[in-house]
């Protein structure tokens, strides 16, 4: 989260206020808790102000801009969460729809129109998985295999996205990119 700020705010350096999308997921609240706490303390970094906001349908989705509005939010970043991704689709709908600027947690957000992500590469992800499954297949046990972690990220961008929304990003970060689409 604390580089995915930073990136926003070389973007948009005129930011002072991101709005974090958040969801209320049982199993994981500490854990939602603690990514909070790391993007109210990565936003104080970069110079940004961050309140989170829940944006659970589309229904929501007046509620939520009319908060935005008042609080005056120049951006939209989001936690790395299982509903987030899953409503994707929806959050760079009204992300588009407020004409804000938003990065995202992974590059399937930026596949699906979003302006640019922040994350590690999935794709490779699961590949590593791929690699673990087979271990266990052939009779490792589950709970004597190292424990990995991403160590590649990947900024990715849309083009397309950010001409259509209107923002003219910097030079400088548009050469920082890994992937640059449309």
């Amino acid at each position: 989260g604390s580089k995915r700020l930073q990136l926003f705010k070389e973007a948009f350096p005129k930011a002072s206020h991101v709005a974090i999308a958040i969801t209320r997921e049982p199993n994981v609240t500490q854990q939602i808790a603690k990514q909070m706490s790391e993007m109210h303390a990565a936003a104080k970094m970069n110079g940004l102000e961050a309140l989170p906001i829940e944006i659970r349908s589309r229904k929501s989705f007046a509620d939520a801009a009319d908060v935005l509005r008042k609080w005056h939010a120049d951006g939209i970043s989001c936690l790395d969460t299982a509903v987030n991704f899953f409503n994707r689709d929806m959050l760079i709908e009204f992300a588009a729809a407020m004409k804000l600027p938003a990065i995202y947690t992974s590059r399937e957000f930026v596949d699906s129109g979003g302006l640019m992500s922040y994350g590690a590469n999935t794709e490779r992800s699961y590949r590593r998985a791929a690699t673990y499954v087979d271990k266990i297949l052939k009779g490792a046990q589950p709970a004597e295999l190292a424990v990995e972690v991403p160590t590649q990220y990947e900024l990715v961008i849309n083009q397309k996205t950010a001409k259509a929304l209107g923002f003219n990003l910097p030079a400088a970060i548009v050469q920082k990119a890994d992937k640059l689409i449309g």
